[in-house]
């Protein structure tokens, strides 16, 4: 199941620029990719130069039966009507929180 890592702090200023618009709009605050969980744990657990697999234990009965399978949105009408853009990954999120 993919998700969209990014930054909080990214999205709280992009959300401050569309509050102070004239013109109330909806856009997409997203980094437009998708990586699972797994993804994450691994960055993670690479970063702190460990294996994840020795020590995690996946536990399919807590998997919910209604989550989405994959989160890829578009957040190009933010890019076009508010000049914004996602600049840290997932990668540099998990990095940002390791250290």
């Amino acid at each position: 199941m993919g998700r969209d890592w990014g930054w909080a702090p990214e999205y709280v200023g992009v959300m401050a620029r569309m509050l102070h618009r004239d013109t109330a709009e909806d856009c997409i605050v997203a980094t437009g990719t998708s990586q699972t969980l797994v993804d994450f744990i691994d960055a993670a657990f690479r970063l702190a130069d460990a294996d994840w697999r020795k020590l995690v234990r996946i536990d399919k009965d807590l998997f919910r039966p209604t989550d989405i399978i994959t989160n890829k949105v578009d957040p190009s009408k933010a890019a076009a009507s508010l000049g914004w853009t996602a600049t840290t990954g997932m990668h540099a999120v998990v990095k940002k929180m390791l250290i």
